[in-house]
């Protein structure tokens, strides 16, 4: 019991666990399949069970948690009721400045529950650091920039502008793939192992994650603008405050 209260508060949920609970057990035609509840009160069988030890494979409840969290996406009760979960998670973790957060409307939490299904087990692993540039503009500082690349200001003007004059149709992963290799080209001096590392930087604060592209269609071409502009500034006063060191 303990155990069951264990999983309900990490967020796991019922349908997940009982399926996972079936799959150790008897008394089904095939019990390694995801099934609804109804599925298996269909399915099950006194003839079919048997006595033998049960084994643990805790993978499996990953899946099954996986997979009934996309079934439960794909009704719109389910996408009401995980973007509220979501969205009171994301309060509890980062505090009240998320409860009225204006870069939070629910379409956008939908993109990222769109974008990210799958790649996620539970509702809380989105509230964690590696998900945290989704919520909120990074802290990335001038010095770590730099020791990526020395022409990361040039290189970021370029981006930007690219990206810029993208319309909404394409700005896609596909179209901001063949974009950010056209710049790579631009900037034989960067490679392009070094401009997505720099741009991974800029976007979420982290060196690895999912692919710049990927980040940059979830955040939205205004936030991604955004975020290039907010590493440009820092880029420009850190050369204006060199400047002045100089002449003096």
């Amino acid at each position: 019991m303990t155990s069951l209260y264990f999983h309900q508060e990490k967020g796991y949920l019922p349908q997940a666990v009982l399926n996972f609970i079936t799959f150790c057990g008897a008394g089904f035609h095939d019990n390694k399949k995801v099934k609804t509840l109804e599925d298996m009160v269909a399915e099950f069988s006194l003839a079919r069970v048997v006595e033998h030890p049960a084994r643990l494979d805790w993978d499996r409840l990953q899946e099954f948690q996986r997979e009934h969290l996309a079934r439960l996406f794909g009704t719109h009760s389910g996408q009401t009721q995980i973007v509220q979960n979501l969205r009171e998670l994301l309060v509890q973790q980062y505090g009240e400045r998320f409860s009225g957060f204006s870069v939070l409307p629910d379409e956008y939490i939908l993109k990222v529950l769109e974008m990210r299904m799958g790649h996620f087990t539970l509702l809380s692993d989105l509230v964690s650091a590696d998900f945290q540039y989704l919520w909120g503009q990074p802290n990335i500082t001038v010095q770590k920039l730099v020791m990526i690349t020395s022409h990361a200001s040039p290189v970021l003007r370029t981006v930007h502008e690219a990206l810029q004059d993208m319309s909404t149709d394409q700005f896609t992963t596909e179209g901001l793939g063949s974009k950010l290799r056209y710049v790579s080209k631009t900037h034989q001096a960067v490679k392009y192992s070094t401009l997505m590392k720099m741009l991974r930087f800029v976007l979420s604060g982290r060196q690895v994650g999912p692919s710049v592209a990927e980040m940059m269609t979830t955040l939205g071409q205004t936030e991604t603008l955004k975020r290039l502009n907010n590493a440009l500034s820092l880029l420009d006063s850190h050369s204006k405050t060199k400047d002045t060191e100089r002449r003096l």
